[in-house]
């Protein structure tokens, strides 16, 4: 009777792939949400500089003398900002309304893993 040679069934590198993956998935979803975070500071950027032009655009025109200033164009700064995606400080907006321009800075204090970061813009727009 001849004897059978026994094959192992398993090959000795049957796990390889679940210990590649263990060893590249915290790495892929690192920069995943690295990724994501870089996108939320470019959005908070680009939002500050949204309400920077808005309400320079909103304070160009010239108003009559002895009126008093408009609350409205401060009420849509405030409305961009807010939809800034982190913890964040009440913003500085700084307006100067002179005869031949307009010009207006904000400053906005957001916290990135609770670090705080400032981010401003100032436009100057001419009449």
């Amino acid at each position: 009777m001849s004897q059978l040679k026994s094959k192992n069934p398993r090959p000795k590198n049957e796990g390889q792939a679940l210990i590649e993956s263990l060893f590249i998935l915290p790495l892929f979803l690192a920069l995943l949400f690295f990724a994501i975070q870089i996108s939320f500071v470019t959005i908070s950027k680009r939002l500050v500089t949204w309400a920077c032009f808005t309400l320079t655009r909103e304070l160009l025109p010239l108003s009559p003398p002895h009126t008093p200033p408009k609350s409205m164009p401060y009420a849509s700064a405030y409305r961009i900002l807010s939809k800034i995606p982190f913890k964040k400080m009440p913003p500085f907006i700084e307006a100067h309304d002179f005869k031949t321009e307009v010009s207006v800075t904000i400053s906005q204090t957001i916290y990135l893993w609770n670090i705080p970061h400032d981010l401003k813009n100032k436009i100057t727009l001419y009449r």
